[in-house]
């Protein structure tokens, strides 16, 4: 039974200055549509939907919605993308359920705040892309925003029958649109065939649209994160920096985290813990041999900081002129907020920030960190561009202010990084643990931090990797104190960074190290450097993941699920190898078609040899 995609309506909502709340525009003819306020022009071919909305009149365009039928007896199989960074990204089928986050600071810190979870089954939202799949014929479209982006995309698709499905596209344009202006939509692609084969094509199609360019000679190095969170000192910082000097650990960058600086906003005034001068430590760092980085979120200030003390018309503002909420952070003091990207004295400001960290102080990587606060809903300075807009603009501002620094990403919708950023997170954080945190199951959050989630999103969007930037999968810890993840738990996180072969970043504390830790993480980085200039091949991204091979030569088998199972390697993948060997114990294996079983939360790592 093969899937058929029909039109079905189109809706426009939109504010005139006479009404306080949007009006929706509705019509199922949708080739050319004209009211006393809107026009609009649709075209569909077999491989694309383009609109452009023209209004009569000076209007608010909150967004525009297309419904299409999806007409199959099959059960559908989707993927679904997360906003950001962060967001759940994983495969749904007609039972599944995204949970819905009841906190709206966890909804603006994790979720599209415009659209967030509807929190029922059959409904599945995805961003920026979306696969739709039947189950029995593996019939597969891929939708997919193109450039030149203007938008955030949002794909929603539940069921309506036994029959028939309906796709909802929806172009957030969030703006006002002056009269008789052609507010153009982005192009929605529209591809059909293996669903990994057709999201590389995706990539690649997007990749020679805008043909970004990154730095990839930065990919290994350390961080201070995730063993001293925010009370991390300047000694700790050199001295992790010569203990990879003295044991000639090939890291091509140190990074400082959180906790330099006074509070959230301040960034250029440090804690009496860094009373040694920043410029010293980046200096020290690059004697060493490494470049120096430093984390920065250049859209967040905490409460305490001076800027929301003293300079309120910086910060965004809801309908109602109280502070948009950007998160919660206890260890920042509670709520933090958001700046208004669109005033040109928060450019300045943020530029300012910026040489004083990169020229000043001497760093020559940033960590920008908690993007998507740029985007929160809010009543902006400039009324004439989207969310998107807002984010993409200071993006490229810090890209332009930063020359050849090396920029990271992280809490970023995706779109906005492309030919910006050299790296990119791609998943929520690691953690020393592996599934939801308390306070995650609490929130009813899928979004929040969790070893396993930040594995199979790295997996699943591993497609991206070289196309749009470098990916970045989050910390490896190699180390067995001050952590609760199992052996096998901290394997697979090893296992799946080193063959992906995007960025490898270690965040322990080194001196602690044991000769055999410290062979484990020169080993990771001889694997890392075979991998890392390989494509990534996931033929199961709308099933259990249990494999992923890097082009490199190397694959690995892998159960994130909560009981055992047994898996092979896949024969189309290693029929061209004559020789695999397991790397745990560097043994060839002696058929290819061998079984392996794997406990929960385990992996095999293999190496292919032709």
């Amino acid at each position: 039974m093969q899937l058929t995609i029909d039109d079905h309506s189109i809706e426009i909502l939109y504010k005139t200055p006479e009404t306080s709340k949007a009006v929706s525009s509705h019509t199922v003819q949708l080739d050319n549509y004209l009211n006393d306020n809107v026009h609009l022009q649709y075209k569909r071919n077999k491989d694309s939907i383009q609109c452009v909305v023209k209004p009569v009149t000076r209007l608010y365009i909150q967004k525009v919605i297309l419904t299409l039928q999806v007409l199959t007896l099959d059960d559908i199989a989707c993927f679904a993308n997360g906003y950001q960074s962060w967001t759940y990204t994983g495969p749904f089928f007609k039972d599944s359920k995204k949970h819905k986050p009841w906190p709206q600071f966890v909804i603006a810190n994790q979720e599209n705040a415009v659209n967030p979870p509807k929190g029922k089954r059959g409904i599945v939202q995805s961003d920026m892309l979306f696969v739709l799949v039947s189950s029995n014929s593996q019939d597969t479209y891929v939708f997919g925003q193109l450039p030149i982006h203007r938008q955030f995309h949002q794909f929603v698709s539940f069921e309506y029958n036994y029959r028939t499905k309906l796709l909802s596209i929806i172009w957030d344009i969030d703006r006002y649109c002056d009269a008789e202006e052609d507010c153009m939509l982005d192009t929605v692609c529209m591809l059909q065939g293996n669903p990994w084969r057709i999201l590389q094509t995706y990539a690649e199609t997007i990749k020679q649209e805008l043909s970004p360019t990154f730095n990839t000679t930065i990919r290994k190095g350390w961080c201070s994160w995730y063993y001293y969170y925010n009370t991390i000192t300047s000694d700790e910082i050199l001295l992790n920096a010569k203990y990879a000097k003295e044991h000639s650990i090939p890291f091509d960058f140190i990074q400082i985290d959180d906790g330099y600086q006074t509070t959230i906003g301040e960034w250029t005034t440090v804690k009496n813990s860094f009373a040694a001068s920043m410029r010293y430590i980046a200096d020290t760092i690059k004697g060493y041999g490494f470049t120096p980085g430093i984390w920065y979120s250049p859209f967040i200030v905490s409460k305490y900081s001076s800027i929301f003390k003293e300079t309120q018309s910086w910060i965004l503002k809801d309908e109602k002129g109280k502070p948009v909420v950007a998160g919660y952070n206890p260890a920042w003091g509670g709520y933090y907020y958001t700046v208004d990207v669109t005033q040109p004295a928060v450019l300045s400001w943020i530029e300012d920030t910026i040489n004083t960290l990169l020229y000043e102080w001497g760093y020559e990587y940033l960590k920008l960190d908690f993007m998507y606060a740029a985007a929160l809903p809010g009543k902006r300075f400039t009324s004439g561009i989207s969310r998107y807009e807002a984010l993409a603009n200071a993006v490229k501002r810090i890209r332009k202010v930063s020359g050849n620094a090396f920029l990271l990403g992280c809490g970023m919708p995706l779109q906005a990084g492309i030919g910006y950023v050299d790296a990119m997170r791609i998943g929520p954080d690691v953690a020393p643990q592996w599934g939801r945190t308390f306070f995650d199951k609490l929130f009813n959050s899928d979004s929040g931090i969790s070893t396993r989630s930040a594995i199979c999103s790295s997996v699943y969007r591993s497609f991206m990797h070289n196309r749009f930037w470098v990916n970045d999968p989050d910390c490896l810890m190699i180390r067995s104190n001050k952590t609760k993840l199992k052996p096998e738990e901290r394997q697979t996180l090893y296992n799946v960074i080193a063959a992906l072969g995007g960025m490898l970043v270690i965040s322990d504390r080194l001196p602690d190290y044991s000769a055999t830790e410290r062979e484990m993480l020169l080993q990771t980085i001889a694997l890392f450097d075979i991998a890392k200039d390989g494509d990534i091949y996931c033929n199961n991204i709308l099933s259990s993941l249990r494999s992923f091979y890097n082009s490199k030569g190397l694959g690995v088998l892998l159960n994130v699920d909560d009981t055992g199972c047994e898996a092979a390697l896949e024969q189309e993948i290693i029929k061209n190898y004559s020789k695999i060997f397991l790397i745990e114990n560097n043994t060839k294996i002696p058929s290819p078609t061998q079984t392996f079983k794997l406990v929960p939360h385990s992996s095999k790592l293999f190496r292919f040899e032709k």
